[in-house]
């Protein structure tokens, strides 16, 4: 779980009073000067709060997963030649791991040898694919629109893919049939009022809409919008994620670079539970 320490916000100026009409003046013109900066630092607190959250929440929803699946595995039966229906699990005689059947079938071939129709759900883990946005270093994230919604980039295949029949294309992910939990995630800066909403680009339709956000607009301060939950598709789809923007922002407002290796923007994580 990925934790961020806040900064403590900075003290304040004494404030006038009428107590003290000889300070009065200072005093005043000090408290006010102060007000800007202390907006920012109570805005950074909120962010890093909502951000460790959020944060919490997703792991929350990955142990959730892994702890179904190994209750599944545990007590699977062994497989043995027959007929099977999407969501039977059994474990294979032949190399003694979990298998999930997601495509109905009947015949003699052991799970271990047959992806078109078993995903392994050993080691408490559903079958999961992690894509997302990556760029050079020093690279930033790409200009956004005045009250426009833009297709985030997915680029890249984090690790090994074990959803089978998922692929990453274009900045879409194609998925099979199947239900699936999700969380995504990308940044916006100086953007104003801003969403991310993950879409079924097949049928035009969302699946579904995250939290408001809001980016500001006067100074460089970075939000990450989140959306998360749980869907299903009854057909092969191709998925993206939208992202509506109030502000047209030039270069950063899709993601300031580090200049630290690798720019990471958006990313979208999938487990396929049934």
């Amino acid at each position: 779980m990925s934790q961020t320490a806040p900064t403590p916000v900075d003290a304040l100026p004494t404030p006038p009073s009428t107590s003290s009409p000889a300070t009065f003046p200072t005093d005043g013109d000090n408290w006010v000067a102060a007000q800007p900066n202390f907006r920012s630092q109570l805005n950074a607190l909120g962010s890093v709060t909502y951000n460790n959250a959020v944060d919490a929440y997703n792991n929350s929803v990955i142990a959730s997963a892994q702890s179904a699946a190994a209750i599944a595995a545990v007590n699977a039966p062994a497989w043995a030649a027959g007929t099977y229906v999407a969501g039977n699990v059994r474990y294979s005689p032949a190399d003694g791991r979990t298998y999930r059947c997601y495509v109905g079938v009947t015949g003699s071939t052991d799970p271990s040898a047959d992806p078109t129709h078993w995903s392994c759900a050993s080691a408490g883990q559903f079958p999961y694919l992690h894509v997302r946005e990556e760029q050079s270093s020093g690279t930033a994230g790409g200009s956004s629109g005045a009250t426009t919604t833009q297709v985030r980039t997915l680029n890249t295949v984090v690790g090994a893919n074990t959803i089978p029949g998922a692929s990453l294309s274009a900045n879409k992910v194609t998925l099979p049939a199947g239900t699936y939990e999700f969380v995504a995630k990308a940044p916006t800066n100086q953007t104003g009022v801003t969403r991310l909403t993950l879409r079924n680009d097949t049928d035009s339709s969302d699946i579904m809409i995250g939290d408001n956000n809001n980016a500001g607009s006067s100074s460089s301060f970075v939000i990450w919008n989140r959306v998360e939950g749980k869907f299903t598709i009854s057909a092969t789809k191709d998925i993206k994620l939208n992202h509506y923007t109030q502000s047209a922002v030039s270069s950063v407002g899709l993601g300031s670079a580090t200049s630290l290796g690798t720019e990471v923007y958006s990313s979208l994580q999938l487990w396929k539970v049934a």
